[in-house]
């Protein structure tokens, strides 16, 4: 049975996450309006820049729990971040090579952060199965 703390921590963990996705997708929406309504310029940079702050949240509350984990937690999560900055890095490297000598398309940054979270989570399940 899990102790008072650790449920403590996997109920803010849970509030933390769903108030910043719920954040984030309110400004997305709204910075495609401003976008599309023609604001001026520097009201556009806000709303471009605005749901960067509701993922600095989430990271920040990541790193608020894995404060209640165990060492082989927090170890498999280093080992799952580790290999998923290198796919991630050597993959967004490489396209840049293919977008620049053999006429890929180019790839936004945007999606950096989307295919790091994906590559995490099968790493951390890769990782996991070598502790079991």
């Amino acid at each position: 049975m899990k102790s008072a703390t650790a449920q403590r921590a996997r109920r803010r963990w849970v509030r933390d996450c769903l108030a910043s996705f719920a954040v984030y997708g309110v400004m997305i929406f709204g910075g495609v309006a401003m976008v599309d309504a023609g604001s001026p310029l520097a009201l556009r940079v806000v709303a471009a820049l605005a749901p960067v702050v509701p993922i600095g949240y989430f990271a920040w509350a990541m790193v608020v729990f894995s404060r209640s984990w165990d060492e082989l937690q927090r170890r498999i999560l280093l080992e799952s971040f580790l290999v998923a900055g290198c796919a991630v890095a050597l993959g967004s490297f490489g396209w840049g090579w293919l977008s620049l000598g053999a006429g890929a398309p180019e790839l936004h940054a945007i999606w950096i952060l989307p295919a790091f979270l994906g590559a995490s989570g099968v790493a951390g399940w890769l990782v996991s199965r070598r502790y079991r």
